[in-house]
């Protein structure tokens, strides 16, 4: 998670399958960040792309539910990336070491304001 470019709390409002000629077909999901943990985003409304298929670390995103969203940017790439290895999970099912994490993140970013 700490080498995560954003982490955040946030609920999906809509998701899409998109095609990219070097990847082929994507999923990407808009999501409303409610809360940052990390990271600097651009807006409140962020666009995450997050595999397809049926691979190991998919997380299917669904609308209306809060996640813990732990993302990457790649070079050339329009969205952060994320999927299922990289810690996201359900905001509801959040671990006690998971909120920990959070907390400590949380700590550290008012000791440097």
């Amino acid at each position: 998670m700490t080498d995560a470019d954003l982490i955040f709390k946030g609920h999906v409002i809509n998701k899409r399958t998109e095609y990219f000629p070097s990847l082929g077909y994507r999923y990407v999901a808009t999501f409303t960040i409610d809360e940052v943990i990390s990271g600097k985003p651009q807006s409140s409304l962020i666009e995450i792309e997050y595999g397809y298929g049926e691979t190991y670390c998919l997380i299917n995103f669904q609308p209306l539910f809060n996640y813990l969203v732990v993302a990457k940017t790649k070079n050339g790439f329009p969205y952060f990336q994320t999927n299922y290895c990289s810690g996201n999970k359900r905001w509801e099912d959040l671990s006690r070491k998971d909120i920990q994490l959070i907390s400590d993140f949380r700590n550290r970013k008012l000791e440097n304001q």
